[in-house]
């Protein structure tokens, strides 16, 4: 027995080797295969192209730490994401350090990035199709696209800034510009300050405006006369409420928010309800609502407005039948009829139906609304161009709700909607505007209802044939509806007359429909054909730059959906 085991002594020993060095080798294969906590970048990238690294979910990029862009630049940093620029050809390792949220765990993420030279088309320039100028008509009295020159006169004559932001496949955006800031009165009320019209259809944004972080249009941001924000606000209405927002934050010139912010960051207990309500309605109006909701928190509310914000903020944050009641609170609370942004929310998201028990429920706070605002109108004449378009909205919204569980309630509704945009063109100068048909097209779009939308949309690009913008909004219906091969050879119509920023718009839209549609190889071979189209320029951000972090986004997401695939299959 002894002699057995001495003799299966060593035997044991293999086998313990075998088994620790097959241990061993599967620890090495996973160390191999570990998953990076990174989201997708590009293993080479362009000449001058900004590149983010973004940490996966759950993880956040750790700002203090000595991040390194491993020869590039760094643009940017924060805990969501670490931008570099690579301005020269070669090979570079950024090092990226990433911690999990329950900082428990930090490792440094290390990337390569290939960076070429060369482009594969010999015609490359900084834009494919060629720069533009705006394509939106300058406002009457206002400087456009010119922040310098408005700067300028703004210190020379004393004068707050009013910017306004458009765009010009934007609905509201144009209802304004054929309404009220066409408007004699318009000009009347704001003769005291330097009118500056910004268009996002731009090739290149001025610096300036890429530090304001806008969320959207038609937005209005209120500047003294140093450039320091006062006040913004997204809103389209009749020149007398768009007059009244301008006096009310006027009164401010003096304290702008970012010192309102600086003076919170330090000790928000000593700041007055005017100046914490002044924060947390910016705050909305970026719709911020977790910061709205912590800064409105500091206030003893003593009076409806303050209360009001503050369901706001909590409307913007809540769900289910939480967000039915605060939605029902708000607008109960409004201060006059434009205020129904709490409402918004009760839309179905990514056309999912609700029941017709939710429905009728939401219909119920929606109809008290309606109501509302016929009484305001009645009240105050000055607000019923106001109250209108918060009616024409409030059937929309409703038409929204009923369109999955009571198509005929839905159809009414839209209707509804319709008749109240429609009025907007006697407004419109010599009734012959535009922008009430692009919101009848577009609504009847939701309404899948093609017949209707179409036959605007021929109507339009009949009176502007060279406008891509009818195109473009098409498109979105009918990919709306999953009818991606129309909706790909509108886009096709759009992108002939589309120029500068307009052109990258119709590509963006092109490139999300075929992700969209699952088409991930032709999205694919798309993508490629513009990067190597584009010749980036160093200075940055430019439209061009925000265009391939665009592509790159789409690049990533067709990654993550082949990675989903690969995992099933295998």
């Amino acid at each position: 027995m002894a002699t057995k085991r001495r003799i299966n002594a060593p035997i044991a020993a293999v086998f313990f080797t075998i088994a620790l060095s097959a241990n061993l080798f599967a620890l090495t294969n996973q160390s191999h295969e570990k998953k990076t906590l990174l989201r997708y970048y590009p293993p080479q990238a362009l000449l001058n192209e900004v590149v983010a690294f973004q940490p996966v979910h759950e993880y956040h990029i750790n700002a203090k730490a000595p991040n390194s862009c491993g020869g590039g630049t760094t643009i940017k940093i924060s805990s969501k994401q670490f931008q570099c620029q690579f301005t020269s050809a070669g090979r570079f390792s950024p090092r990226i350090y990433v911690c999990n949220d329950a900082n428990t765990l930090c490792v440094i993420e290390k990337a390569k990035i290939k960076v070429k030279t060369g482009y594969k088309t010999a015609n490359s320039t900084y834009h494919p199709q060629g720069t533009a100028v705006s394509p939106n008509p300058r406002l009457p009295g206002f400087i456009q696209d010119d922040i310098p020159k408005a700067r300028a006169l703004a210190k020379k004559e004393k004068k707050p800034i009013l910017l306004f932001f458009t765009q010009l496949y934007c609905p509201p955006c144009n209802l304004l510009e054929e309404t009220s800031l066409n408007t004699p009165d318009f000009r009347k009320l704001t003769s005291g300050l330097i009118r500056l019209q910004i268009d996002a259809d731009i090739d290149n944004w001025p610096p300036e405006i890429e530090k304001l972080d806008m969320l959207g249009t038609p937005t209005f941001v209120l500047f003294n006369d140093n450039f320091r924000e006062i006040a913004r606000t997204i809103l389209y209405g009749s020149p007398y409420f768009l007059s009244r927002w301008i006096k009310r934050e006027l009164r401010f010139v003096n304290a702008p928010i970012s010192g309102l912010k600086r003076r919170f960051a330090a000790d928000p207990s000593k700041m007055s309800t005017q100046d914490l309500q002044r924060i947390g309605s910016w705050y909305l109006a970026q719709e911020d609502y977790r910061d709205a909701k912590k800064t409105l928190s500091y206030i003893n509310k003593k009076d409806a407005r303050i209360e009001y914000l503050t369901d706001l903020a909590a409307t913007g944050l809540a769900k289910g039948d939480d967000y039915l009641q605060l939605a029902r609170k708000a607008s109960s609370e409004a201060p006059d009829c434009r205020e129904t942004e709490s409402l918004w929310g009760m839309i179905p998201a990514n056309d999912k139906k609700i029941s017709l028990k939710t429905a009728r429920k939401e219909a119920r706070i929606i109809n008290r609304a309606i109501a509302r605002a016929r009484s305001q109108e009645r009240i105050n004449p000055y607000l019923r161009w106001d109250c209108d378009l918060t009616r024409a909205n409030l059937f929309y919204i409703k038409a929204m709700v009923y369109r999955g569980p009571n198509p005929s309630k839905a159809d009414k509704a839209f209707q509804q909607a319709s008749d109240l945009y429609g009025k907007f063109e006697a407004l419109t100068q010599n009734g012959k505007g535009m922008a009430p048909k692009m919101l009848q097209a577009t609504m009847w779009d939701d309404a899948h209802a093609p017949e209707k939308s179409e036959h605007i949309y021929d109507e339009l690009n009949a009176a502007d044939p060279k406008n891509y913008s009818f195109d473009y909004l098409k498109a979105g219906g009918l990919s709306d509806r999953k009818d991606y091969d129309a909706a790909l050879k509108v886009l096709t119509l759009a992108a002939k007359k589309a120029k500068g920023n307009e052109w990258l718009q119709v590509q963006r839209r092109r490139i999300q429909i075929l992700v969209d549609a699952g088409r991930k190889s032709e999205a694919q071979r798309e993508i490629s054909s513009l990067l190597a189209q584009i010749h980036l320029p160093r200075r940055q951000p430019s439209a061009m730059h925000r265009f391939v972090a665009f592509l790159r986004e789409m690049q990533g997401k067709i990654d993550s959906i082949r990675d989903s695939t690969d995992r099933h299959e295998n």
